[in-house]
């Protein structure tokens, strides 16, 4: 059996996906390479390069990569999501807040897409509308950890102590394991949220 141009390039980007849930990034991103020399009009592709891309932590990379994917398919949210991930993660914010909001205009409905938007006013000090991104977000999924956490720090920042200890709790009652990381923070911020209880009495 003859194998196809378009064979080839369906196999690559099997290996590809199994490599990068496999965590074997460099493997992933070898072959998404490999079939984007194939075919490079795919905006699903592209996208998922990019994220290959911004978990070695290559955001500038992964930014290009989603902007192609954008280019290609204007009206999905994922590309803009990502690429707002990565502009966060180069303390981009203003930038990442264009992306996420683009993100909305295709799916309002995604908690973690206001989460992260709120992540962004949060870095510049934004603190209410961090708050109403949040707000958003526990709307959709009230119990989203990301967005408990973020709630509570968002509160913490405009002095509403009392409040953040009660999302704080709720987020210590539904945190995952994958999220085992963040309970550590949850704990420090209870800590000296209840510091500057103590010395308020």
């Amino acid at each position: 059996m003859v194998c196809t141009v378009d064979d080839e390039y369906k196999q690559l980007i099997l290996l590809a996906q199994k490599s990068f849930r496999d965590g074997q990034l460099n493997d992933a991103l070898y072959n998404y390479n490999k079939a984007l020399e194939i075919k490079d009009d795919d905006s699903v592709i592209w996208d998922q390069q990019g994220m290959v891309l911004a978990n070695l932590n290559l955001h500038d990379d992964a930014i290009y990569s989603f902007d192609v994917a954008i280019k290609l398919d204007s009206n999905n949210a994922k590309p803009y999501s990502n690429k707002g991930v990565s502009l966060v993660a180069l303390n981009r914010f203003e930038e990442a807040i264009i992306s996420f909001k683009k993100a909305l205009d295709f799916d309002f409905d995604d908690t973690d897409i206001w989460s992260n938007l709120a992540t962004c006013h949060l870095g510049l000090g934004q603190y209410e509308e961090a708050l109403n991104c949040y707000n958003e977000a526990l709307k959709i999924d009230s119990k989203n950890p990301a967005a408990l956490v973020g709630k509570a720090s968002a509160l913490r920042f405009l002095g509403e102590y009392e409040k953040a200890l009660k999302f704080l709790e709720e987020f210590m009652l539904v945190v995952p394991p994958e999220l085992e990381y963040m309970r550590e923070e949850a704990w420090a911020m209870m800590f000296s949220i209840r510091l500057v209880l103590d010395s308020n009495d």
